[in-house]
């Protein structure tokens, strides 16, 4: 872990507004920054932050967290800040906080993934007794959480995607993507840590709102899950489901919901096996057609990409909270593909990657920093079980009050 968090920041910004924060895309070889689509930064390239939090709970080098908190200080600097203290970040933004034509593509996914980095960063300064700057990780977590708030319905929903600053939705289809509410479970422990209770109850409300929605609606959860972006098949909104299962049985107890959760997990495995003669990427979900960005082959499936995140995620919840075999060995399973063969030996990351019996292509100029994300997570779990003073503290404090 130490070679891809040592990587991940060699490739961060070094001038402008945004200087120390992951950019966009970038060269794999030289370790280069690279703008796209004219755009500095990338909500997803903020999944790299539990890889550096990880690293730093390893190593005992508290140099790693204060990297991943001055990357987020510095994103949440240039975003819009409302006057309840709301915090709300675009998906994309160029080096002055501008979102340019993507100001309508906001989503509450991406205030997840910031939410998510706060949430692994307030853990690992805790580790180190940092409570101070642990306390500021959760109170910006908290703000972020108070612009998803605002998104949603009063029947729980979501839109696809929102306009950056005046969170007005920009399309009528509903349906969301991605572990956002998975983030927000995750975050309730440390506000009740820190005595904001009271802000723990809005968003354990929130999401039961969402839950009770997505499993009571005429439509089965399965049917707009994907949020209108990806199939309700394909494999992110399958391991979302089986996110939301899990909540939704820890909500209730009953034992319908947890059956839900394996299913769904298993149906995204099932799915999954889109390339036969690439057996080493059983359960890696990819992209195909990425265009000339990457160069892609037509018509060809690739092994990169984002979604390895959300299926390690979703898995390891598993594990953790239904005491999942599958979920434990599925994530391994996605751990150990990725690191076998995605991860240079300076620490940059593949983005596309093919590798059959008769063909191989990888491209090698362009890659993007999501691809921290899933050996990133997976990192973080090790980090957060091997710390005994995280372990008392989610002994103690839980989702639920």
């Amino acid at each position: 872990m130490k070679t891809t968090a040592d990587g991940c920041l060699e490739l961060f910004w070094k001038d402008g507004n945004l200087a120390g924060t992951p950019p966009y895309a970038f060269d794999p070889v030289c370790l280069e920054p690279q703008l796209r689509s004219s755009m500095r930064y990338c909500s997803h390239g903020m999944r790299s932050m539990s890889c550096l939090a990880a690293e730093g709970v390893h190593s005992g080098d508290i140099s790693y967290v204060d990297a991943a908190a001055h990357a987020i200080r510095q994103i949440a600097a240039v975003s819009h800040h409302g006057e309840d203290g709301s915090i709300f970040t675009p998906l994309l933004m160029d080096d002055n906080g501008n979102p340019g034509g993507y100001s309508g593509s906001c989503r509450p996914s991406d205030a997840g993934i910031l939410i998510r980095g706060l949430i692994h960063t307030a853990k690992a300064y805790l580790h180190f007794g940092e409570n101070g700057k642990a306390e500021e990780c959760v109170r910006m977590a908290g703000a972020y959480a108070k612009t998803i708030e605002k998104m949603q319905n009063p029947d729980g929903s979501f839109f696809d995607r929102y306009q950056y600053p005046t969170l007005e939705p920009s399309v009528l289809n509903k349906g969301t993507v991605n572990n956002w509410c998975l983030q927000l479970w995750k975050l309730l422990p440390l506000l009740r840590y820190f005595h904001m209770d009271a802000e723990a109850d809005t968003i354990l409300a929130l999401i039961r709102r969402y839950i009770r929605y997505q499993t009571e609606k005429e439509n089965s959860i399965l049917y707009i899950s994907g949020g209108g972006e990806d199939a309700s098949d394909f494999g992110d909104a399958l391991n979302t489901d089986a996110t939301l299962f899990a909540i939704q049985y820890l909500l209730t107890g009953e034992e319908k919901w947890k059956t839900y959760a394996e299913q769904a997990l298993k149906k995204s495995w099932l799915l999954s096996c889109m390339w036969a003669d690439m057996p080493q990427f059983f359960g890696l979900y990819g992209n195909s057609d990425l265009g000339d960005f990457y160069d892609q082959p037509h018509g060809m499936f690739s092994a990169g990409g984002m979604h390895d995140l959300t299926a390690v995620e979703a898995n390891l919840f598993a594990a953790e909270v239904l005491d999942s075999d599958f979920g434990k060995d599925m994530a391994d399973r996605l751990h150990f593909a990725r690191l076998g063969s995605f991860i240079r030996e300076n620490g940059g990351m593949y983005m596309v990657m093919m590798q059959c019996p008769n063909f191989r292509y990888r491209d090698d100029r362009h890659s993007e920093t999501l691809m921290y994300g899933g050996v990133g997570v997976y990192a973080w779990t090790e980090a957060e079980q091997s710390s005994s003073t995280l372990r008392q503290i989610l002994d103690t404090y839980h989702s639920l009050p």
